[in-house]
């Protein structure tokens, strides 16, 4: 069974990073206006990106940087095509369809295989789920894992295919819990880890979101299984990103918890001292990343685990 925490995470450099005007994002409810041209942005948004790197790196954590591919708007939030598992004591790297079609070109996978080896000394084995690109799946985004009790969880939206989630909980041998969620003005949330995150010490859900009492029912009782403390989020902090963070332990084993400035603020004062008794916070600012990319701090670094 996969661990649930790592002490690696892989992050895109942000090069070609620009606001993405093919991107079908209608239902996008973070992006914002900027007003400032295309090199300004990237220049931004460069340094958000090694001033996290480097703050992650500052609490012995491993960071792997990869290139990004040529006119890739959005690769720095590489948590959306890729997951990591352990099947057997092998590592195993799982590759998921992009909703948007101008994304795609941000999946690297043979390029992974090779950092991953070059970086870590470990050869990992590739499970490619992209198909034809008729069904949606947006990685770490859409599935969020709790390897305790092997379950996964799925906020069911166009860049979350339910049929497609069967497939990869099956590949695992988990169990798959689907749910519609919506945030505070009553849109259908896209991605499941706006709204829920799991990791090795605590859960932060924003279960109000759920509005089916039988699905909600359903979920908060697959989450008090794990026997992990539960932040409650509101849905006016789903839309603050309070729920997009990533646990992690350094090389000595102490747990981090990587989120965005943004959400660290949206935290009430009794959440925060709820946190700090399990985690280090460790907020990023990467507003410039937010407001053109949709993104945030969460999106930008894929756990690898490790066997």
């Amino acid at each position: 069974m996969s661990a649930q925490v790592s002490d690696t995470v892989l992050m895109v450099d942000p090069e070609y990073f620009a606001l993405n005007t093919q991107k079908t994002d209608s239902d996008d409810a973070f992006r914002r206006a900027v007003r400032l041209n295309e090199k300004a942005i990237q220049a931004l948004a460069r340094d958000e990106f090694y001033e996290m790197v480097n703050y992650i790196r500052s609490k012995d954590i491993k960071v792997i940087i990869m290139k990004s591919p040529k006119n890739a708007a959005d690769a720095v939030f590489t948590n959306d095509w890729l997951s990591t598992h352990i099947i057997n004591g092998q590592g195993y790297i799982f590759i998921y369809p992009m909703y948007s079609e101008s994304r795609r070109c941000e999946v690297q996978p043979q390029q992974l295989l090779q950092t991953l080896e070059s970086e870590l000394k470990i050869k990992y084995k590739l499970k490619d789920f992209r198909g034809d690109h008729s069904e949606a799946l947006e990685g770490n985004a859409a599935l969020v894992f709790d390897n305790s009790t092997k379950k996964v969880f799925l906020s069911k939206s166009p860049r979350a295919d339910e049929k497609l989630a069967k497939k990869v909980a099956d590949e695992l041998g988990y169990e798959l819990i689907t749910f519609t969620s919506y945030d505070h003005k009553d849109r259908p949330i896209y991605q499941t880890t706006q709204m829920l995150s799991i990791g090795e010490k605590l859960i932060f859900v924003c279960l109000e979101s759920i509005k089916c009492d039988k699905d909600r029912d359903i979920v908060a009782q697959a989450l008090h299984q794990s026997n992990k403390t539960i932040v409650d989020v509101s849905q006016k902090q789903v839309h603050l990103r309070c729920c997009n963070s990533l646990e992690v332990k350094n090389k000595q084993g102490k747990s981090y918890l990587i989120l965005s400035a943004t959400a660290d603020m949206g935290f009430t004062d009794q959440q925060k001292q709820l946190i700090d008794l399990h985690c280090t916070r460790l907020p990023c600012h990467v507003k410039t990343i937010e407001d053109v990319g949709g993104g945030t701090a969460r999106c930008m670094v894929a756990e690898i685990l490790k066997p």
